[in-house]
């Protein structure tokens, strides 16, 4: 693989969304680790409130200021030839759906949308340009169970990005299993309310009813991915049960780099 050729064609502004920051730096990392592995040029953004938390408790107009604030920070980079990768779901949807309601300037709208990207639907389209393969990038030999279970975050399959991580692991040779509950019941701060409770952790059963299930069949554990910050905390305070986002389990498996 000739990663000079490739770190000049692809610049990447890595969005350093308050979750991941604060919450999950490990997945910020593992996500610079792989597409460095791969020879792009990878610049980290400064930490911004991008809207999200605001837009889910109904403070529009907080959530409108910060949209645009975020993208007057953001646009210079795209100028400059970089592409945007967010690894919280719910703010790289801000960015592909909400900020179009946000947004006074549509021209703002699509340029943000057009150029965002989840960290492996990134990769794939790297991949796919160089004609490469997940197998040439990553080994399947190095995890310890080739068994998975993967829990798509419900902003992430709303705007069609899970799709990329579904077909990486299928092509590095991995058994997985996939979630078919729309949501785990956390639904960003929800879950975590008094009132709510009961809800979430309603839905939360179906999910964990499902990971059971799926581990039934050969009496073994799945090693369980969550590519939501709340969907992994619901996962694990539900199940006691480790719960890694796919970058992090990815980079572990990195064949150079």
């Amino acid at each position: 693989m000739d990663k000079k050729s490739i770190f000049d064609k692809y610049k990447v502004l890595l969005f350093a969304d308050i979750y991941t920051n604060y919450n999950y730096p490990e997945r910020g990392l593992s996500a610079i680790k792989i597409l460095q592995a791969v020879g792009a040029d990878v610049e980290l953004s400064s930490v911004l409130p991008d809207g999200r938390a605001a837009l889910s408790q109904g403070m529009i107009a907080t959530s409108a200021k910060r949209a645009v604030k975020t993208v007057d920070y953001i646009l210079p980079f795209i100028d400059q030839g970089r592409d945007i990768v967010v690894v919280e779901p719910s703010v790289l949807a801000m960015f592909r759906r909400d900020y179009k309601h946000l947004l006074k300037d549509d021209t703002h709208f699509n340029r943000l949308q057009a150029h965002s990207y989840e960290p492996l639907e990134y990769l794939e389209k790297i991949l796919q340009e160089n004609n490469l393969f997940p197998a040439d990038l990553f080994d399947v030999s190095k995890a310890e169970n080739n068994k998975l279970f993967y829990h798509p975050h419900c902003q992430q399959k709303t705007i069609g990005a899970e799709q990329a991580t579904k077909r990486i692991l299928e092509a590095i040779g991995f058994n997985v299993v996939y979630s078919h509950v729309e949501c785990c019941g956390m639904a960003g701060s929800f879950g975590f309310k008094k009132e709510f409770y009961d809800v979430s952790l309603e839905a939360g059963k179906q999910l964990f009813n499902q990971i059971d299930e799926s581990e039934k069949v050969d009496n073994k554990n799945r090693r369980i991915l969550a590519s939501g910050v709340s969907c992994s905390e619901q996962i694990d305070d539900g199940m006691g049960r480790d719960v890694q986002h796919p970058l992090e389990f990815l980079s572990e498996l990195l064949v150079f780099g």
